[in-house]
């Protein structure tokens, strides 16, 4: 896949980063998850992957800042990144319940801060922006049970 259909295949939402928003970031998550032939505990995770990504960064979030989900489809897989602009840049902590839980539930989790474009919204720290990424797969133990019905 080269660079020009990788961008053509993301899925991009932008939304005041409030609590209020997750939910409609959590559907569009379990939407690309189903299309990508996830499992129901695949779904699952992902759902629950994208809430607490989504919290985590709404409670760092400046005032008035856009929250943008970016989903990347890729067969069995879906690459997601949330970021925000943040009230203080300090990195997030990697050793709270919640990273551990979204640890557990999605592969290559990753956070940083760097510097931001101007899609954020005008706010203390407009110039930066934090993120969390990860990968969501459609099988992610590796051993997808397959039940033939009786004959």
């Amino acid at each position: 896949m080269d660079a020009s259909s990788d961008r053509d295949a993301a899925i991009q939402i932008r939304c005041p980063a409030t609590n209020h928003h997750t939910p409609i970031v959590r559907a569009v998550a379990a939407a690309i998850a189903l299309g990508a032939d996830f499992d129901i505990d695949a779904l699952a995770d992902t759902r629950l992957a994208v809430d607490e990504a989504c919290s985590t960064l709404i409670r760092r979030a400046a005032r008035e800042a856009t929250m943008i989900a970016t989903f990347r489809p890729d067969g069995a897989r879906v690459r997601v990144r949330i970021e925000v602009c943040p009230e203080r840049d300090h990195p997030l902590d990697q050793e709270t319940f919640g990273w551990q839980v979204l640890s557990a539930l999605v592969r290559d989790v990753t956070t940083g801060v760097e510097d931001a474009g101007a899609d954020h919204g005008a706010s203390p720290g407009a110039g930066r922006t934090m993120f969390i990424q990860f990968t969501a797969v459609s099988d992610p133990a590796g051993q997808k049970i397959h039940v033939k019905p009786a004959v």
